[in-house]
């Protein structure tokens, strides 16, 4: 499960199927870059670890750890690495760098006739709009923010990416495979083989692809949706991701800000 693809991307991520037992049907919630000679590896990831003691090696991208990771980026760019997802909380005089609220700006100004998902990640709020109406509106939850540091060895930042993304895929009863940071967030050793890596009930019933293993789906913690709690992906309650799965097709559009 963990190697180099022939794109050079990292190729130990989670893997979503159908229960029938297709699970290599796209990444879930775990995009990284190799590093260079002597750079810790970042990538970005999800999993439903609420609920569970959180080990001391992770820890809120506070001030100082936020610094300590921005000093990892740095490392990994000058190393030839490419980062995806490492977004940190943009302030609201400085709006115009985050693409998601440029682009629910324009939309605002200029409602599309189509249905589109529009997502708020910091107050953990979806719509669903079709021409400026609003077709429905639940509690979500997106990125924590946190860092998961393997000793000596990779970090995962775990983020929501903002901007303009759409709806690739949909899968009914999604399997996921589960990525090696799951198992290090546990404390545990990532197995070697597929199977004992296999999560039948973590996704719900549904699942929704954006792409880059980014996912929107239902969740086992109902009881924290609205607060920033996953790894990378949007997890809806049971109603809410089904009115969502039965209302949106592939190629609408999805904006997260």
């Amino acid at each position: 499960m963990s190697g180099l693809d022939g794109t050079g991307r990292v190729d130990d991520a989670g893997t979503v199927g159908e229960a029938s037992g297709v699970e290599d049907a796209g990444t879930v919630d775990e995009v990284g870059e190799p590093a260079g000679p002597g750079a810790p590896e970042v990538v970005t990831g999800e999993t439903p670890a609420e609920g569970r003691a959180r080990p001391g090696w992770l820890v809120p991208a506070s001030a100082g750890l936020a610094l300590a990771v921005v000093a990892v980026i740095a490392a990994g760019a000058m190393a030839g690495d490419t980062i995806r997802s490492a977004s940190f909380a943009v302030d609201p005089a400085s709006a115009s760098l985050d693409p998601g609220r440029d682009a629910v700006r324009r939309l605002r100004r200029q409602p599309p006739r189509g249905l589109i998902v529009v997502i708020d990640t910091a107050r953990g709020r979806l719509w669903l709009e079709r021409g400026g109406e609003v077709l429905r509106e639940a509690a979500c939850s997106a990125g924590s923010g946190t860092v998961l540091v393997e000793p000596g060895n990779r970090v995962w930042v775990f983020d929501t990416p903002t901007g303009e993304r759409r709806v690739i895929e949909k899968r009914r009863n999604p399997v996921w495979i589960k990525p090696d940071w799951a198992f290090v967030e546990e404390g545990t050793l990532p197995p070697e083989d597929w199977r004992a890596r296999r999560d039948d009930v973590s996704l719900g019933d549904y699942a929704l692809s954006l792409g880059d293993g980014y996912l929107i789906h239902g969740t086992l913690f109902q009881s924290l949706l609205g607060q920033p709690v996953t790894h990378g992906c949007i997890r809806l309650g049971d109603e809410d991701l089904e009115y969502v799965w039965q209302t949106v097709g592939v190629g609408t559009r999805v904006y997260l800000y």
